[in-house]
Parts: C-alpha cells; sequence; structure tokens
C-alpha cells in the first residue's frame, strides 16, 4: 500500500496534476460503468473476470477481457486493487460517496482477483487487506484529477 501511495505521490509530481487512489465509492461508481446493476450477477461478471476458474493462476496481459462500457478494463478479478479508504463497517445510514472509517491496520481492497472465486469478484465485493501486505493477487489503479 505505501508503494502505491509513493507512486501517486511520484506521478502527481511528474505530471504536474494530482494523482491518487480511489476512494472505495469511486471504484465502485467506475466498476458499475453508472449502471446500478452492471457486473452484479454471475453471467456478466464471467465474461469480464480473470478467476481462480478461468485464470490459471495468474494474471494475464490487461486488455484480454472486454471493457466496461466506460472503457476500463480488468476491475474484476485479475488482482484486487487497493483503494484510499480504511477498511470498517459503513454507517446502517443511507451514504452518498462513503469514505469509511477514519483509521485503521487494513484497507479496502475491491474486484476479486485471478485466485478469488466468482462470486468475490462482483461490483458489490469488498474485502480488506493489511496495509504492509505484498502478494501477486494485489494491484493498484490511480485517478489523475482533472483541472488539477
Amino acid at each position: 500500500m505505501a508503494r502505491a501511495e509513493r507512486f501517486c505521490d511520484r506521478c502527481t509530481l511528474e505530471c504536474n496534476a494530482m494523482v491518487r487512489l480511489p476512494t472505495e465509492a469511486e471504484w465502485e461508481y467506475a466498476a458499475r460503468a453508472g449502471m446500478l446493476n452492471f457486473a452484479s450477477d454471475e453471467v456478466s461478471v464471467r465474461s469480464l473476470a480473470w478467476y481462480s476458474c478461468n485464470s490459471a493462476a495468474q494474471t494475464h496481459p490487461v486488455g484480454q477481457k472486454p471493457a466496461n462500457p466506460w472503457g476500463l478494463f480488468d476491475l474484476f478479478g485479475h488482482v484486487a486493487e487497493w483503494c484510499s479508504d480504511w477498511y470498517g463497517r459503513y454507517d446502517d445510514q443511507p451514504q452518498v460517496d462513503p469514505t469509511g472509517v477514519p483509521r485503521g491496520t487494513m484497507k479496502v481492497v475491491r474486484g476479486g482477483s485471478w485466485y478469488s472465486a466468482l462470486d468475490d469478484c462482483r461490483a458489490t465485493r469488498r474485502d480488506s487487506s493489511p496495509v504492509g501486505d505484498r502478494n501477486g493477487g494485489v494491484g493498484f489503479r490511480v485517478l489523475r484529477m482533472a483541472g488539477e
């Protein structure tokens, strides 16, 4: 996780624009591509994800599975993706763009990975990973903030 944040800091300096990890809410919004039920059912996830039954226990070059409607590849399966939020229970009240708990020892990861069961690769699935964890099933994507 620290390496991902350092990468974002370096990109921010080199690109002269804010680069950061997405919040969990931003990740899910991008994964769903603006559609409430996109990638929530087994049929759509099966066609989009590298997961335990089709990955041959490894990552694959990006773009071999179809993109979501916004042109984003490999949001499901492939590697679980770090989010900037600390992992914890959400408030029971409806929220818009929740940011999670203020601190913790685990960060949110989303999307499942090549070793996950198909059910763990849906847009609604959230998981956690220790901040210092390093393994071949967790990665990250970044946001470049427009106009910054």
